[in-house]
């Protein structure tokens, strides 16, 4: 599994809740030949659900949970680790 994660290394202290999803669209070519893609956001626990919701409201994605840091999948494929920040769409709002 090739995994890319955009967190900074504080980031990694204060994003440590990750909502991971199966990238339908991406599976099966690219970084993902032959495998899975895998993607996640990496947000604060206070922005779990929002970020949760965020990502189930996407047509594109399957099979969305909550997952501690350090969630690896198995496997063929790509894991890409995105950050939550306060201009993500999902907690815009909230900050603002």
């Amino acid at each position: 599994m090739h995994t890319e994660d955009d967190r900074t290394s504080e980031q990694m202290e204060t994003h440590t809740i990750l909502i991971v999803a199966l990238d339908k669209w991406m599976s099966g070519w690219g970084l993902a030949e032959n495998g899975r893609s895998y993607v996640a956001w990496a947000c604060k626990p206070e922005h779990a659900q929002f970020v949760k919701n965020w990502v189930a409201n996407r047509g594109d994605l399957a099979y969305v949970r909550v997952k501690e840091n350090g969630y690896k999948p198995r496997g063929n494929g790509h894991f890409h680790v995105y950050v939550v920040t306060k201009n993500h769409p999902s907690v815009f709002s909230l900050s603002n």
